[in-house]
């Protein structure tokens, strides 16, 4: 593999110094352009550094402890892991021009109309009564116009509990203000016109909590992350296959923001989707059906989850029939009808209309957009690269067509202990005990071929002309965890020395990004 980390390594590089140089943003000029930093904050290095490497240091440490298939043990390394993700994601957050005052300024326009809005709600029932009929007729409004009301309720509970304990409001409020931001933070010109928009100091103080309730989310993401790789694969190596698929550079640059949430609805998403088939399990079928309904609430963009997972099913089956498919199907079905019948009887909320009114106003927008198909298929795949990290996406597309190499061209799919890269048979039945026969489980190499295919698809479609750094971040851990999951599967493995150099590079090409690129446009079109 040792070819593999000198490519990584150069197109890690290659992306920094693309982003430290790209004076007219990261994208195609005259389309669509992530902004850049002119002057990043080298002085609020510190943080971020120590922390990425005593997160290297730790999982290193806990690597050469030996297996920890104790629960207690194994829950605890996930229990630190979210801790030093959080960490690093308040550290992180602070490298930009306002210090750790852009978690509040993020939570307004031109970064997130979602806030703003949820600060003229007065009445949750009728905001979803008449929710259709504002993105129809109502003045268009990017993000609001074609996303569902999710991401408005997610600040409007925040400002509720504001209302409703005014004191701890303050407490929060008064707690951040604190936290040290870059010098004169306060009197930057757009962070003093955000301030002015909240009346109340409660109101800040919702911000501050929703903001870093976002990131919290974000770092939580690694706990269905390990419970994927524990399908297959002992503690101490699910440990740091969770980590590395919690560090991709898009949840750093995305921050604070409600996609946040994505990555982990869609990695349990999956959990529960595997665990429905491998367990026939009604309730995890049910869950998962609950899942995706949750994050259609808050975005389309969970049909991409939802062809990947349909794909793999079809696959699963296709190689390996099993019953009780239609009960599992019924109960997936149940727990993503109940809630879209309970939201229409109790709010007269129609999802469906709501759904096909988002899906046409964002058909409307692509039309009007000026956007080049041709451009950005080609450009798509670079953008990918940049917010999933170089090192995850070249292990995945790598591991991606070795996969279907041994499947299609060498006919090893159908045969047990075929390099560990069996779709339909992927591994042991307990992911201890590595001399147990082969399963009939779909697993992490079927998840691989599905996502994909379905990435594939998704860009010769046309549907996502630019910013899918921000758009398929909900799938990007799922990248590397399954890429990764399904290499150290194989026989030739994922060394824990190698994977822990992956981690450092993904690291390195988070906290560059984060300095040079404006991902959000907090700040697009003034002067650095």
């Amino acid at each position: 593999m040792m070819p593999f980390l000198v490519l990584a390594t150069g197109c890690t590089a290659g992306i920094l110094l693309y982003a430290f140089w790209a004076r007219h943003g990261m994208g195609i000029r005259g389309e669509w352009a992530w902004g850049i930093v002119r002057e990043p904050r080298t002085e609020a290095l510190g943080w971020p550094i120590l922390l990425s490497g005593l997160m290297v240091l730790g999982l290193a440490w806990a690597g050469r402890r030996g297996p920890a298939d104790s629960g207690r043990r194994g829950w605890a390394g996930v229990g630190a892991l979210v801790l030093a993700l959080f960490l690093l994601q308040m550290a992180v957050g602070g490298l930009g021009r306002g210090g750790n005052v852009e978690t509040v300024f993020a939570s307004f326009p031109p970064a997130n109309s979602y806030f703003l809005r949820a600060l003229e709600v007065r009445d949750t029932r009728g905001y979803l009564k008449g929710y259709q009929q504002e993105i129809e007729q109502g003045p268009f409004r990017v993000q609001l116009s074609t996303h569902p009301p999710g991401s408005v309720l997610y600040y409007v509970a925040f400002l509720e509990a504001a209302e409703r304990w005014p004191s701890a409001a303050r407490a929060v409020r008064d707690t951040a203000r604190g936290w040290a931001p870059e010098e004169g933070a306060y009197q930057i010109p757009e962070i003093g016109r955000t301030l002015e928009a909240m009346v109340q100091p409660e109101q800040e103080g919702a911000a501050w909590a929703a903001a870093v309730g976002l990131r919290l989310a974000a770092s939580l993401a690694a706990i269905p992350a390990y419970q994927i790789a524990r399908m297959e694969l002992p503690a101490v190596q699910a440990l740091p296959l969770a980590a590395a698929s919690s560090l991709v550079p898009a949840l750093f640059l995305f921050s604070p923001h409600p996609d946040q949430l994505f990555p982990g609805l869609t990695l349990a998403f999956f959990w529960l989707v595997l665990a429905g088939l491998r367990g026939r399990s009604v309730l995890a079928a049910a869950a998962s059906g609950f899942v995706l309904f949750a994050g259609l609430f808050f975005s389309l963009s969970f049909l991409l989850p939802l062809a990947a997972a349909a794909l793999l099913i079809a696959l699963a089956r296709a190689r390996a029939p099993a019953r009780g498919d239609f009960r599992l199907g019924l109960a997936a079905l149940a727990g993503f009808l109940l809630p879209v019948f309970l939201f229409y009887v109790l709010y007269d909320h129609n999802l469906v209309t709501v759904w096909r009114a988002c899906a046409a106003q964002n058909d409307e927008f692509n039309l009007h957009s000026g956007r080049t198909y041709w451009k950005w298929l080609m450009f798509n795949p670079l953008d990918l690269a940049i917010f999933a990290g170089a090192p995850a996406f070249l292990l995945f597309w790598s591991e991606w067509g070795r996969v279907l190499d041994r499947w299609w061209l060498h006919g090893e799919a159908g045969r047990p202990g075929a390099g560990g890269h069996d779709l339909a048979n992927p591994g042991p039945a307990r992911p201890q005990d590595s001399s147990a026969g082969p399963s009939d489980q779909p697993g992490l190499p079927l998840l691989l071929v599905s996502l994909g295919v379905s990435l594939i698809l998704l860009n010769l479609s046309g549907k996502n002309l630019g910013e899918v750094g921000r758009l398929w971040m909900m799938v990007m851990p799922l990248m590397l965890l399954s890429a990764a999951g399904s290499r150290r599967r194989g026989n030739g493995g994922l060394e824990p020395a190698l994977l822990l150099v992956m981690i450092t590079l993904q690291l390195v090409q988070t906290i560059g990004l984060r300095m040079s690129v404006d991902a959000l446009g907090l700040f697009f079109g003034s002067r650095y």
